[in-house]
């Protein structure tokens, strides 16, 4: 064997005994941290942000815009000329058009949350691995590399739960940061139920049933496109945590 292979050897049996070492306080961190930064995160979209777009507020704002948009009309044409059908149609275009508007933003913060959500899974991963090896300045290129790096002293995290659903969140986040591209492609195929509008469950004089099978991404930041849903959003989250929790416990054993 090659002077370098065994060097490198040395290495990992230097790494792996380090994190052995330190198993107890590199779980607590994850238990203690990790996923504590998890649920605040989480919390702030579905506590905070997703409820004041309800479907419920949304129509309520709607509702708003028709009737100031239905005063305001009315008042543009002198009093003998005034005849309220004349107006029913335009206003009640300008509040559809406002609801649509307000949706597409909804859409628009959770799969921006989605894209963070990966991101930061991303980055506390790196960050993991820098804590347990003892080296903060290592470089990764992505995630594979990362992966990679687990596996060569003995952890393979590519087999621990929520990996897959993490890999399906890489692409959600690809897909809502660059539109259409191998990303979306790969998505469309494996889920294309996240490419079809979700009907508009508002109050009826505002229902609008614009569902169609989007082929082509092209403002997924903008609400379009792509559909994540909050029930989604949530299910992302929890099988986040769940390989954080199998991490922490693969750590300890190892």
């Amino acid at each position: 064997m090659p002077r370098e292979n065994r060097i490198n050897d040395m290495d990992v049996g230097k790494k792996a005994a380090a994190i052995r070492r330190n198993a107890r306080s590199l779980a607590s961190y994850v238990r203690s941290v990790y996923l504590s930064r998890i649920d605040l995160y989480t919390q702030v979209l579905t506590g905070r942000l997703l409820p004041a777009l309800s479907d419920e507020e949304i129509s309520k704002e709607a509702e708003r815009v028709e009737n100031e948009a239905f005063e305001r009309l009315g008042a543009s044409v002198p009093p003998e000329d005034y005849h309220p059908g004349d107006f029913v149609d335009d206003a009640r275009g300008e509040a559809v058009a406002y609801m649509l508007n307000l949706r597409d933003a909804r859409q628009a913060v959770i799969s921006t949350f989605a894209a963070g959500l990966y991101h930061r899974f991303e980055q506390q991963l790196s960050k993991f691995l820098r804590i347990a090896l003892w080296e903060r300045e290592k470089e990764f290129q992505n995630m594979g590399e990362v992966a990679d790096t687990f596996a060569s002293i003995g952890l393979d995290v590519r087999k621990l739960p929520g990996w897959s659903t993490i890999e399906e969140l890489r692409l959600i986040a690809n897909c809502t940061k660059h539109a259409e591209g191998d990303s979306c492609r790969q998505l469309r195929k494996s889920r294309p139920d996240l490419f079809v509008r979700p009907l508009w469950s508002g109050e009826a004089e505002y229902s609008v049933d614009d569902s169609f099978v989007h082929s082509f991404v092209e403002e997924p930041l903008a609400g379009e496109g792509m559909y994540l849903t909050e029930k989604e959003f949530r299910a992302k989250v929890e099988a986040t945590k769940a390989f954080w929790i199998a991490l922490a416990e693969a750590v300890e054993a190892f």
